[in-house]
């Protein structure tokens, strides 16, 4: 009777398990560049540019590439591979095309990135000063991982708009000068302590660049022309969810010897060791550079410290320089030691 229990029981918890998750999914992903679609056709089509601007070459520049061809007479790769040396390969594969009238489908395995392949289909229409390129994606996971789904969507959703940015540059740079958003990995090291004056910060709705502007702003004014800064000001998260849009945390300016000033620094210690990543590019795409230095832990063997603070050091702002694709912010993943 017992053993009958436990297994009506774990035929229970599957039913329920199966009637509250959902494994299918279908999402799009948009993005303008000016050029004409015609170009932009050619580049998403032959697999052979990939490389050079999707993410998963992003995520290991070393990586071995792999190019075949339907025929002997094509002029398009039509299969790529991306081979790692610390994850299982990505395969991209181009299922279908229609040059009229502009859609490509593509299928994306990625085992080490994903918890199941899905596919791409790939839509180009032509504007009158540009060509909106849409992603609709779709795809589902294993029944097993049903309850991880908005994890799994959101890192694609998260690689795809990576890829579609560095389209747009690769494509736009041949008309135009633009600046590229740029990572490099500064590597793990323990920080310092830090001197400053603090204000707590909480964004639910609102905009998360408004909050912090409006939050340093006090600061700055509080502290006036007497007291600059002795460096570059930053965020620490204690909270950061993407997926409800709940961050809160503190901001800081980096002071020492205070005069006619109300506010008070504060010593802040830190003591978890951190992965560090350099990021030049606007505040708008902060968000990618998480995504962006997440993966490089993980593919290093770094495993993510939940009980400590997340940090952003803003190196070059707007005060230091005119355009905010020249913007420089460090991004600090606390990890385990």
């Amino acid at each position: 009777m017992v053993l009958i229990g436990l297994i009506v029981g774990c035929a229970l918890v599957v039913l329920i398990y199966w009637l509250l998750t959902h494994g299918d999914f279908q999402f799009q992903r948009h993005q303008y560049i000016e050029a004409d679609s015609n170009e932009i056709y050619k580049e998403i089509v032959n697999l052979a540019t990939w490389p050079s601007w999707c993410v998963w070459r992003s995520y290991e520049p070393d990586a071995d590439i792999q190019l075949d061809y339907f025929d002997s007479q094509s002029i398009s790769a039509s299969y790529l591979i991306i081979e790692s040396n610390k994850i299982s390969e990505t395969r991209i594969q181009r299922q279908s095309e229609d040059e009229v009238e502009q859609i490509i489908s593509f299928s994306i395995s990625s085992p080490g990135h994903y918890y199941n392949d899905f596919l791409i289909y790939a839509h180009l229409t032509q504007r009158t000063h540009n060509t909106l390129i849409t992603f609709d994606v779709e795809g589902n996971v294993p029944f097993i991982k049903r309850h991880k789904l908005q994890k799994h969507l959101s890192n694609i959703a998260l690689d795809l708009e990576l890829s579609l940015i560095a389209l747009k540059h690769r494509v736009e740079r041949k008309k135009k000068h633009t600046s590229e958003i740029k990572f490099e990995l500064i590597g793990c090291q323990k920080l310092e302590t830090l001197d400053a004056v603090t204000r707590p910060f909480e964004v639910t709705e609102q905009s998360i660049s408004h909050v912090m502007e409006i939050g340093f702003h006090d600061l700055f004014t509080a502290l006036g022309p007497e007291n600059p800064p002795t460096g570059a000001c930053f965020a620490i998260y204690n909270k950061a969810d993407l997926l409800s849009h709940h961050f809160s945390g503190t901001l800081g300016v980096p002071i020492q010897h205070l005069t006619d000033c109300n506010l008070h620094p504060k010593c802040i210690r830190l003591s978890s060791h951190y992965l560090q990543l350099r990021y030049q590019g606007p505040y708008k795409y902060l968000y990618l550079a998480w995504r962006f230095i997440s993966v490089q832990a993980r593919l290093n063997g770094y495993r993510y410290n939940h009980s400590e603070p997340a940090i952003e050091l803003y190196e070059v702002g707007p005060k230091d320089a005119d355009e905010e694709d020249l913007f420089i912010t460090i991004l600090s993943l606390p990890i385990k030691s």
